[in-house]
């Protein structure tokens, strides 16, 4: 696996990691993602 790009004084590798973990914890099974979570999704989502 590649290391997670990163923006130097932007965002760091390790942000991203944390972003794409916390994204991956929140999809629903059919690949939705919740606008919040517990919140609805829409059909384009």
């Amino acid at each position: 696996m590649h290391d997670p790009p990163g923006v130097p004084g932007v965002f760091t590798p390790d942000h991203c990691r944390q972003t794409a973990e916390s994204i991956a914890a929140t999809q629903e099974s059919s690949g939705a993602i919740p606008w919040s979570v517990g919140g609805h999704t829409d059909p384009w989502d």
